[in-house]
């Protein structure tokens, strides 16, 4: 199978590509396509970068998220406005302005600037983005015929009638047609927004077919108590997010110890049913032991839907009795899939 490496930025120290090589030798996921393909490291001139694996005529993309100064560095700074009393979330809403992944169907009709498909998808951007900023959502249509295009935004729940949401969605239209601009399907995830369109209907129909997970390399310390626990509490949100009032949404925490919490967060576009919403979740929580057994953090990414659950608060509004304190000195690994 081709397998090709980019360099993308530098890693800052050895221990880090020794973190990660061990990780790649022993990471229960990358099992799975050993029947199919076999993986490669790429590495470019700093350490472990990207790679690409063409996979049954699909494409694979693993990219290697190493910013924990970064993302550490800010966590402090949040933890100590949080214990002083002086938060202000919109320090912290700026963080998940960069693009969780991206989709750009390869198979579908392909476009080029000028044609009149072209321009009713701009169109349609241009209407998803003030809509979907007051009111949190949007689903519509845009041109005629062949030509005609759809389209849906939606914004996380916790930040709707934000300033974040409005931006998110800004970005969002941008990125999309700089990543996939020859492409009439296109789908773009951000953390507090996702973003699609396509010359196919897909309104109010649920959406499994590309997924992106992103997980901890780190695992609990007592898996049974922890699994109990986040069944229970995503059992709970599951049940929050088909009720039509919750517009898709539902969040939740619940102690593991009396310094350890777990907070979660599931939500379904806005488009699909009760009974679509159930399903997209049901598939979304059933990822959990491939793709995030015993992790201390995992996100579950589809076009319908979203799960995520952290051992520290990721959503609004923040509990000021609580402190950003487990993030660990790790690496999180992000992997897309057709």
């Amino acid at each position: 199978m081709p397998i090709s490496a980019m360099p993308m930025e530098e890693m800052p120290h050895q221990q880090e590509e020794e973190e990660m090589e061990s990780f790649f030798e022993n990471a229960s996921l990358l099992q799975g396509l050993a029947a199919t393909s076999k993986l490669k490291r790429g590495k470019g001139s700093g350490g472990w970068q990207w790679c690409r694996v063409e996979m049954r005529k699909e494409t694979l993309k693993c990219r290697m998220e190493m910013e924990k100064k970064r993302i550490v560095g800010k966590l402090l700074l949040i933890s100590q406005a949080v214990t002083k009393g002086d938060l202000d979330p919109g320090s912290i809403r700026a963080e998940a302005q960069d693009p969780l992944g991206d989709f750009c169907n390869k198979d579908s009709t392909k476009i080029s600037n000028g044609t009149q498909i072209s321009q009713n998808i701009d169109s349609l951007l241009a209407e998803l983005v003030p809509k979907t900023a007051s009111t949190g959502f949007l689903a519509t249509t845009y041109g005629e015929n062949q030509d005609q295009v759809y389209g849906l935004a939606q914004c996380r729940g916790d930040v709707v009638g934000t300033k974040d949401c409005s931006s998110c969605i800004q970005d969002a239209t941008k990125q999309i047609r700089q990543r996939c601009p020859n492409q009439a399907d296109a789908r773009i995830w951000y953390d507090y927004c996702f973003l699609r369109y396509s010359y196919k209907s897909f309104i109010g129909e649920v959406d499994t077919s590309y997924g992106i997970f992103y997980y901890n390399v780190d695992n609990v310390t007592d898996p049974e108590k922890f699994n109990e626990e986040l069944g229970a509490v995503t059992d709970k949100i599951r049940a929050q997010a088909v009720v039509p009032e919750s517009g898709g949404l539902g969040k939740g925490e619940t102690k593991l110890s009396p310094f350890v919490t777990l907070y979660a967060l599931v939500q379904c576009t806005r488009d699909l049913s009760k009974l679509g919403c159930s399903q997209c979740l049901a598939i979304a929580v059933g990822n959990f032991p491939t793709f995030c057994n015993n992790r201390k953090g995992c996100r579950v990414l589809y076009s319908s839907c979203y799960v995520r659950y952290e051992l520290y608060p990721f959503f609004f509004p923040l509990d000021s009795n609580n402190t950003l304190h487990a993030v660990d000195d790790n690496n999180v690994m992000a992997i897309a899939y057709p």
